[in-house]
């Protein structure tokens, strides 16, 4: 039981629980002024309990200002001091947009169209300011669809596993054009496509200053080919060593960059890339100078067995 002293209700049962029940049909209705739980100094700023509303109507708690639909939520512990908060949630009649933030900014907002921008207004479906990080499933990391995908793996455009399913293998990335894939990049880095066809933008009327190469025959001829394994790899591959095209002179074929990997670069430090496309074009090169070459001498020859 309770009783109420001006404007307190005081419980006068053991356990000091209040009930309002207004036979069971009714609202409880607070005409004006806050609805405060526990401690308070000013306004909303402190609360030392917490409120929990259960509801099997799945009807939850509606917050209204004034005669709108528009509303605030606003979150505050117990660090908070007076008028401060930690987080709110918002909903504005007007531009039908549901923003989430802390003290500081805003940090969330869902517009009227079901767009979500984070750390910023949306623009897209999904519009976020900053790195995203996408932590899959045991075996799928990340798929992307189209609208015009179906169901399964092969209508994605694009799909990351953690594990190949196909061959048993290790991780791919793959891409699908029409449900199709055309390409994938595979565990140990492979790049493969379904017509062995890599291109660069090549267009005369994009380019200027375009006069003959320089003779590539002495950098070709510098050239050490080896063979090598990766540091805890059995796979012998052939290419050429970085700090050895230096030493040749052909530096600019040479970049340093981050390499993210446990085995080859445990310190995290640079390590340097080779541009092999360019290399290959310099092989080009050298080949042309090499069958010109060739040609003379088969000329030379000719003529020499035709005097004879």
């Amino acid at each position: 039981m309770s009783e109420v002293k001006t404007n307190k209700i005081t419980s006068l049962a053991s356990n000091n629980d209040i009930t309002l029940d207004p036979d069971g049909t009714g609202d409880v209705v607070v005409a004006s002024g806050n609805v405060m739980i526990g401690t308070t100094t000013e306004g909303f700023a402190d609360y030392a309990d917490t409120l929990t509303v259960a509801d099997t109507d799945h009807a939850g708690i509606t917050i209204r200002s004034g005669a709108s639909s528009s509303g605030s939520l606003y979150f505050s512990d117990a660090t908070s001091g007076s008028g401060e908060y930690d987080g709110y949630l918002n909903y504005n009649q007007s531009t039908q947009k549901l923003t989430v933030g802390t003290a500081a900014a805003t940090r969330m907002t869902i517009d009227s169209s079901g767009q979500v921008g984070i750390g910023r207004s949306p623009a897209t479906t999904l519009d976020v300011n900053g790195t995203v990080t996408i932590t899959g499933t045991a075996n799928r990391g990340l798929t992307i669809k189209s609208a015009q995908g179906g169901s399964g793996q092969n209508d994605a455009d694009a799909v990351y596993d953690a594990q190949d399913t196909e061959g048993g293998g290790g991780g791919f990335h793959k891409f699908f054009v029409g449900g199709n894939e055309k390409a994938r990049i595979e565990n140990d880095g492979d790049i493969k496509n379904v017509n062995n066809s890599y291109g660069a933008i090549s267009d005369q009327r994009m380019k200027e200053n375009i006069v003959d190469a320089a003779s590539q025959w002495d950098d070709i001829k510098a050239v050490q080919v080896r063979k090598f394994n990766m540091i805890g790899s059995d796979t012998t591959q052939i290419g050429v060593i970085a700090q050895e095209l230096e030493a040749a002179n052909m530096s600019g074929l040479v970049s340093e960059a981050g390499f993210t990997d446990d085995k080859l670069n445990p310190d995290g430090e640079l390590r340097k890339t080779v541009k092999y496309s360019v290399l290959y074009m310099k092989a080009i090169g050298a080949l042309q100078e090499a069958i010109a070459k060739i040609e003379t001498l088969e000329a030379k020859v000719a003529a020499l067995e035709a005097g004879e």
